[in-house]
């Protein structure tokens, strides 16, 4: 029996046309290939196989096109629903326009510090397995410090949970050639220094040989990329080419890639080498810093543990060096950014808040619109329409707008992130990794996603309700009245003005802690003053003596400069970091213990190095002419150090005796002065004790000048470079500042944290009283007849003011105490920020009170004045 009349005579199942089409099309297909009609029907009917194969083959077939068919009815109301959503935003231009700019403008600055955030804090080093990269270091009272040459190698072959520890000492150099002479910052490092670091070369290696590596070494140096391509051209021949630094031919090896590179702001890399001889008494020297790799499987914990058992062992074997010493494990990652985490989560806080905000008002102008909308949504809902329908098309709106506010955000973000680089200091580390990549964009995305969902699906749910008699008899005259949505619209604003007041609480403190940093007296005189910084290259300046002639030239040759007024050179300078530290002994005490002497910062500076700085000689004398080579050795000493050293007794006369050995030449002598206290690290760190030395007695190969002029002094220092190129072609001038700039560096980092979140909390309250201005002035215009009746019964238009402004300062109001309990409990994270402020300091938030509160006045009078114009006659014919 034919299948098809058996498909027929079973009553049990019932077969659509659909399965007949099908096998007869498969019949036809293998007629057309040549088959037998008859034999390609029964090949057919044996492919499609039994009766349940058959029925099976129906429903799958009808599933997929039903599945197909709802696919495109979705797309289909899908593109009606935007399509109308964009005609509904097009016929409300003014609505449209504040909605989309106001979302702009929340998530453009929130894509921007994210994308700050994302480069410091969040993005991976550019190191192959980066999460394996940890600093090591000892640990002094507390506080991380620097190795010394014999403790790091004892921690290097002791330790068992890292492949390698590599070191790194400070070593910048003069590059001399056929420009002129650039000074370069650059390391010495170990042989596996980039090994450890998992780098690969651009051009050459990235390894130092034994022959390199091994006192005394031979001269050779490693490149970073951006020097190489802009100092020597990307000459792809240099790999074994020679280049001058400080006066000595160094064999280029090997091109590093800028984005691999650590310090960051690197140029150059030599081998570091040390004396085996001198290892063993090498342990008090601390000066180099050290980078390790953890070996696969090796927790951080387990680290940490294994480096102290290490250090309690060097503690025990060298007791005098190593007292009191411990250790730390870091990931590299949070020691290149920890100090930043805080200020920068801070920013992206502060930031949200003002997105909020954003949300906030957009949510509020949705309310608003869909009230007026009330009698369209109501036909809509008599002629069909379900209450999620609507729902939906009220949220595709909100989504197309969130949208077009994302992309413009984006644009914002990007001019943003440029800004947001072009101001930051130079001292924020990987600022180059700040751009907008792939993940800052789908962080846009979700914003956009989240912002559509948070303002428009409270205002969707009030819009559309089952009342739809009322709505149809009350028509076009609105039913302002109804209290939930009303309610709905003063949380909203009772939300910004809270969000607004922490952040304008948060700025507050931050903009105090300025001004108070900013008042710190530095101890020095920064007007008409300007520095530079000298390096005379060992090779060509071999003896303390050549050093001393070239540096009393200098001083002479500087000295003839017009409107020049005083000249001094030290080394380093106030207000930058300095690291000079050692021990000492003073004359006629004695010390059960070497690692209990006592500590301070060692100088040496020019005889009229302070008194250009304008440090005064508080007791005894400064240095003079006499104190020269040869002479009895002087020092002076600060007034912190009397304080610390010699708290009941007169220092001048007391000889000290540091552990600082220099040219053979022991750092010791008589204290003859004491001068006044200066700001050396920062304006917020307190005074170091320091003993200075004079230049002559104990000359050194690098420092900084400082100069006085009567006129401008960028100018005066692009003429000293001039006379000093006179002297000495070969050297490099660098760090041209004046004084004034100096201190402003200094307090550069928490002028950015200030200055971007003062910007956000004045958005903030922009924002926030355009709320309060919008809800008054709608509850003004829907309250019309009621206040024209008051009006008519006798109000006077001071006392229609006071009501209407006194709803408007209700909200605020509770705003405030809202937010200032929020402020309190968020006071904390605060706390690192602040310079001698306090978290709860009440001024400040007295100040945020009386700000929201003018504002919010100044809101509310608009709408005030408008409705105390309100003509009695007018408003009820409106009805």
């Amino acid at each position: 029996m034919p299948f098809r009349l058996s498909l027929r005579r079973t009553a049990r199942f019932e077969v659509d046309e659909e399965f007949a089409f099908h096998l007869d099309m498969r019949v036809n297909e293998l007629v057309a290939r040549g088959w037998e009609r008859d034999t390609a029907r029964a090949e057919a009917e044996r492919q499609f196989g039994d009766i349940n194969d058959a029925l099976e083959f129906c429903r799958t077939t009808d599933e997929r096109r039903e599945s197909r068919t709802m696919k495109k009815e979705f797309v289909q109301e899908f593109r009606q629903d935007v399509s109308f959503a964009w005609r509904a935003l097009r016929r409300a231009p003014g609505f449209s326009i504040i909605a989309v700019l106001t979302l702009a403008l929340g998530i453009g600055a929130n894509t921007a510090i994210f994308s700050v955030v994302r480069g410091i804090l969040l993005r991976p080093l550019p190191f192959r397995n980066p999460e394996q990269l940890v600093m090591v270091a000892p640990v002094n009272r507390g506080r991380p410090t620097v190795w010394s040459p014999a403790n790091i190698e004892d921690a290097r072959t002791q330790a068992r949970s890292f492949t390698s520890i590599a070191t790194i000492a400070g070593h910048s150099a003069v590059l001399t050639g056929a420009a002129d002479p650039e000074r370069l910052q650059g390391s010495d490092v170990s042989a596996d220094f980039f090994t450890v670091l998992g780098v690969e070369p651009v051009r050459g290696r990235l390894v130092f040989t034994a022959d390199e590596a091994t006192f005394p070494g031979t001269n050779a140096v490693i490149l970073v990329e951006s020097l190489w391509r802009t100092r020597f051209g990307s000459d792809t021949s240099l790999i074994g080419k020679t280049v001058t630094l400080d006066n000595e031919q160094f064999r280029v090896v090997g091109i590093a890639p800028d984005a691999s590179v650590y310090p960051s702001k690197n140029l150059v890399w030599f081998p570091f080498t040390f004396d085996p001889a001198r290892l063993a008494q090498s342990r008090g020297a601390v000066y180099l810093s050290g980078i390790a790799r953890l070996k696969p499987n090796v927790p951080l914990e387990a680290a940490r543990t294994d480096l102290k058992t290490v250090m309690q062992r060097l503690v025990q074997q060298y007791p005098d060096m190593n007292k009191d010493l411990g250790s730390t494990v870091v990931p590299l990652q949070e020691w290149v950014t920890g100090e930043l985490k805080r200020p920068l989560l801070v920013l992206l806080g502060g930031v949200g808040f003002v997105l909020l905000i954003a949300c906030a008002n957009v949510a509020n102008l949705l309310l608003v619109r869909g009230v007026a909308r009330e009698s369209e949504l109501a036909v809509r809902t008599a002629l069909g329409a379900g209450r999620g329908r609507l729902i939906r098309q009220l949220a595709t709106e909100s989504a197309v707008l969130s949208v077009i506010g994302g992309v413009l955000g984006i644009v914002l973000a990007a001019v943003g992130v440029k800004a947001l680089v072009g101001i930051a200091p130079p001292s924020l580390p990987r600022l180059d990794s700040v751009r907008l990549d792939s993940v800052v964009l789908t962080f846009t995305a979700g914003l956009c996603v989240l912002t559509g969902i948070a303002f428009g699906l409270l205002p969707a749910r009030q819009a559309v309700r089952p009342d739809i008699a009322r709505t149809l008899r009350e028509g076009t005259r609105g039913s302002g009245g109804r209290k939930n949505s009303q309610r709905a619209r003063q949380i909203l604003v009772i939300s910004e003005l809270a969000l607004s007041v922490m952040l304008l609480a948060g700025a507050g403190l931050l903009v105090k802690s300025f001004d108070k940093l900013t008042s710190v007296d530095p101890g020095f005189r920064t007007d008409h003053g300007v520095s530079f910084a000298i390096s005379l290259p060992s090779a060509k300046y071999t003896s303390p003596e050549l050093q001393r002639v070239f540096v009393s030239s200098m001083m002479d040759r500087l000295r003839t400069i017009g409107g020049v007024e005083q000249v001094g050179a030290a080394i380093g300078m106030p207000l930058t970091p300095f690291g000079f530290n050692f021990s000492f002994e003073v004359q006629g005490r004695t010390y059960d213990n070497p690692a209990n002497e006592p500590s301070a910062e060692a100088r040496v500076a020019t005889p009229d190095y302070l008194s250009t700085l304008g440090v005064p000689i508080v007791k005894g004398r400064g240095f003079n002419a006499n104190d020269r080579a040869g002479s009895t050795k002087v020092f002076l000493i600060t007034q912190q150090a009397v304080k610390e050293f010699f708290p009941n007794e007169d220092p001048i006369g007391k000889h000290i005796k540091m552990g600082w050995g220099h040219n053979d030449n022991n750092f010791e002598g008589d204290i003859v002065g004491i001068v006044g206290d200066f700001k050396q690290s920062s304006l917020a760190s307190a005074v170091r004790a320091q003993f200075y030395g004079v230049y002559d007695q104990w000359p050194v190969a690098s420092f900084n000048v400082v100069m006085r002029a009567s006129r401008d002094g960028l100018v005066v220092a692009r003429e000293a470079t001039t006379a000093i190129h006179e002297l000495d072609r070969d050297l490099a001038v660098s760090k041209i500042k004046t004084l004034d700039t100096i201190v402003a560096e200094s307090v550069a980092q928490p002028r950015f944290y200030m200055t971007l979140l003062t910007g956000f909390s004045l958005i903030a309250l922009l924002l926030s009283a355009i709320g309060i201005y919008g809800v008054i002035a709608y509850l003004v215009g829907q309250r019309s007849r009621e206040i024209g009746i008051r009006v008519a019964l006798g109000a006077t238009p001071s006392r229609v003011v006071k009501l209407v402004v006194r709803e408007g300062l209700s909200m605020t109001a509770i705003g405030i105490v809202t937010g200032l309990v929020g402020a309190l409990a968020l006071a904390r994270l605060m706390g690192a920020l602040l310079f001698e402020t306090a978290p709860t300091d009440p001024i400040t938030y007295v100040a945020v009170v009386g700000v929201l509160a003018l504002v919010a006045v100044a809101a509310c009078l608009v709408p005030a004045f408008r409705a105390a114009r309100i003509d009695p006659v007018l408003a009820m014919r409106a009805e």
